[in-house]
């Protein structure tokens, strides 16, 4: 499914609007948003996507997705978090966590790389989550440890930007090198699952 999406210049400024794959396969800036969703215990929601969507089946963050022409990044998440997980809050509720500048590793286009501006936000949940079945196949909340011992022995059932923005995001939650995890109750359940 291809849509338009703001198109940006190096300082995050917008230079116009293009179709989805017409930015993808000629190497335009994006503008993304990336949503976290905890609950209470600190576990975070990861979803498998949709037979539906690119990357069918892989495991993914919460939500994701691009910044629509006249839409903020905040807009944006809070519409994600809607489409894919029937998730309503305000705006209000979310906190921004990280900001940055992405040439994403994996090729995107018969052209190679399409950047990205990307914004990433947290939000504590408690609600009822339901899944849009034509992005998001299942969800599960995970235990941080374990998610992070899963994703290092299995990283090709992940999306490359899930690994990517584990590897960016330090904030206690998430991060992928160079730390010792240990194998915490709750994981068997994430692997079951993410099979």
């Amino acid at each position: 499914m291809s849509f338009p999406v703001v198109i940006v210049d190096e300082e995050d400024e917008p230079i116009g609007v293009k179709d989805l794959f017409i930015a993808l396969s000629e190497g335009y800036i994006r503008r993304v948003v990336y949503v976290l969703v905890f609950n209470a215990r600190g576990e975070l929601l990861v979803q498998k996507r949709s037979k539906f969507v690119r990357m069918a089946g892989k495991l993914d963050q919460s939500a994701g997705g691009h910044v629509h022409p006249g839409e903020r990044y905040i807009g944006a998440a809070c519409r994600r978090l809607w489409e894919e997980l029937g998730v309503q809050v305000d705006k209000g509720r979310l906190s921004e966590v990280a900001s940055f500048y992405h040439m994403p590793a994996y090729r995107q286009s018969k052209t190679g790389h399409a950047p990205i501006f990307c914004k990433v936000y947290e939000v504590d949940y408690e609600g009822p989550i339901v899944p849009n079945d034509r992005e998001v196949e299942s969800v599960q909340w995970c235990d941080i440890s374990g998610l992070k011992s899963f994703m290092r022995v299995n990283r090709k059932r992940f999306t490359p930007r899930f690994i990517d923005l584990c590897q960016r995001y330090n904030g206690g939650h998430c991060g992928v090198d160079g730390e010792h995890v240990s194998h915490a109750p709750g994981r068997q359940d994430f692997i079951n699952w993410a099979t």
